[in-house]
């Protein structure tokens, strides 16, 4: 069982033909006529999706990361939630890599003690980001322990202002 899950901001004409070509069934998690979608024969509601989705352990496509609060929401039950979790927590995706990267370096420190910890310990150059986020939000490189406090600086009024 294949099914693609669609959301904001964008539905390509692409995919849409696709999934009819295919005959896929698509789930709009919010509002279909938002996404350029609205009676199409593909298209199911959340009720339908689910009965389609517990029958077995489907494919499941998506061209949004606002669909994975449904999925959350809706597909508790299910080992999916946990499995996307490792993906978008760094710190959880780094640990489930350990046994395949021993020598690979990380660390999880929280926001508020990177002033206070020992930058001696960690190998340089590094790179600091947060464990969860995205398009590079807190995203810097310490190639000098210098560095170091500017670099905190950002990090802080740049999470602050994400938040």
């Amino acid at each position: 069982m294949t099914m693609i899950l669609v959301d904001k901001p964008y539905v390509s004409g692409f995919l849409k033909e696709t999934a009819q070509k295919y005959n896929l069934p698509v789930l709009a998690t919010s509002n279909p006529e938002n996404l350029g979608l609205s009676n199409e024969p593909f298209l199911k509601n959340s009720e339908q999706a689910l009965g389609l989705l517990d029958r077995e352990e489907p494919i499941i496509y998506t061209n949004s990361e606002n669909t994975l609060e449904w999925i959350s929401r809706n597909l508790g039950h299910t080992p999916l939630p946990a499995r996307i979790e490792i993906f978008k927590n760094k710190v959880k995706f780094r640990q489930a890599m350990k046994p395949l990267f021993p020598d690979f370096y990380f660390q999880e420190i929280a926001l508020s003690e990177l002033g206070s910890i020992d930058t001696g310990k960690i190998p340089l150059p590094c790179i600091i980001k947060p464990s969860i986020g995205f398009f590079s939000i807190g995203v810097y490189k310490v190639s000098r322990r210098q560095q170091w406090p500017e670099i905190i600086q950002l990090l802080q009024k740049e999470m602050g202002s994400a938040a």
